[in-house]
């Protein structure tokens, strides 16, 4: 016959796993959570920085505007019309095009990262399920075996 401290032992030891498992489950989802937060944050920096950047090409674009613009007025032709002008209103409608792709990558960027943060904190989530499910399947594994020794040493009054 085994010892009842045996099985008492057994059962302290569940306990104490069943614990781990729970700090563990604690543990993935703060983690989770951290690391979406950290990738929303970098999201919203992707768009700032996204802005600043637009508005650099912006402002590139409005000086090479205004160097083409003196170059006329230097070649002695009129500002803004014929050849020169149609050469204006492209540099005009490409500044665009490349500020408004700017915005889009950033905004590509700042997606992704979201995606990231949300995918982070579903795998918290399922890391913490994980832990969980494992310290129960300890618990209920350790209490079967605890019953059982229980029985085969007339705890339950019987043998």
């Amino acid at each position: 016959m085994i010892p009842a401290i045996f099985y008492w032992i057994m059962a302290a030891a569940a306990a104490v796993s069943v614990y781990g498992a729970v700090q563990q489950a604690k543990s993935a989802e703060e983690m989770g959570e951290y690391n979406a937060k950290v990738a929303e944050r970098q999201a919203e920096e992707s768009i700032s920085a996204g802005a600043v950047e637009e508005e650099r090409h912006r402002a590139k674009v409005r000086q090479l505007q205004g160097s083409q613009m003196a170059a006329q007025g230097a070649s002695g032709a009129l500002a803004g019309e014929g050849t020169f002008g149609d050469l204006l209103e492209q540099s005009a409608q490409y500044g665009e095009m490349d500020a408004l792709t700017i915005r889009a990558n950033a905004a590509r960027r700042a997606y992704g990262l979201q995606a990231q943060g949300s995918a982070d904190r579903l795998e918290g989530a399922m890391a913490a399920s994980r832990a969980r499910t494992q310290g129960y399947t300890t618990l209920l594994s350790a209490a079967g075996d605890v019953y059982k020794g229980g029985q085969a040493s007339g705890w339950w009054g019987g043998k």
